[in-house]
C-alpha cells in the first residue's frame, strides 16, 4: 500500500475520534451541531445514536477510499490531466481530513469556553498543521506525479 493511500485511509477512521469528542464536548454541556447526528441521536437515543452514525459513516467513507484507490489505480499518470486530477483529488481528501481533526480538536477544548476569534485560531492552526503532516508523509509519491515531466495529454 503506498503512502498516499496510508493517508487517505484515514478518512474513514475519522468518525471514531470525532464520535469520542463530541462525547466528552456533550459532558460539559455542548451539543452535537450536526443536522445528520443529531437526528441519529434523537432516534437511538444518546450516545447510541451517536455510535451508529460513526459506524455508519465510517463504513460509508471506508467504501468511498476504495473507489478512489481503484480510481487511482486506473489512471495513466503519464498524462498531465490525469496527474492533475489524482494530485487534486487527493490533496482535497487531505484537506478534509485536516478540516476534521480541527473539528475534534476544537471538541476536546470545549470546556475551556474559548472565543470565537480563539476558536478560528484553533480550528486554522489545526487543519493546517494536519494538512501539512499528510503533506510530507506523502510527498515522495505526490510530489513526483505533480512535478513529473511527462506531458502527453
Amino acid at each position: 500500500m503506498s503512502r498516499i493511500e496510508k493517508a487517505l485511509y484515514l478518512f474513514p477512521l475519522m468518525p471514531v475520534p470525532d464520535m469520542f469528542s463530541t462525547i466528552w464536548a456533550i459532558s460539559f454541556g455542548g451539543q452535537e451541531l450536526n443536522p445528520i447526528t443529531r437526528f441519529f441521536m434523537q432516534v437511538f437515543g444518546y450516545p447510541l445514536g451517536l455510535i451508529i452514525f460513526a459506524i455508519l459513516l465510517s463504513l460509508l467513507l471506508l467504501i468511498c477510499v476504495k473507489k478512489l484507490v481503484h480510481f487511482k489505480s486506473t489512471l495513466d499518470l503519464t498524462k498531465v490531466s490525469h496527474r492533475f486530477v489524482f494530485g487534486l483529488i487527493s490533496l482535497t481528501f487531505f484537506w478534509f481530513i485536516g478540516f476534521w481533526f480541527s473539528i475534534v480538536v476544537c471538541n476536546f477544548l470545549f470546556p475551556l469556553s474559548l472565543n470565537s476569534g480563539q476558536i478560528t485560531i484553533v480550528l486554522l492552526i489545526s487543519q493546517a498543521s494536519l494538512f501539512l503532516v499528510l503533506l510530507w508523509f506523502t510527498r515522495t509519491e505526490l510530489l513526483p506525479v505533480i512535478l513529473s515531466r511527462h506531458t502527453r495529454s
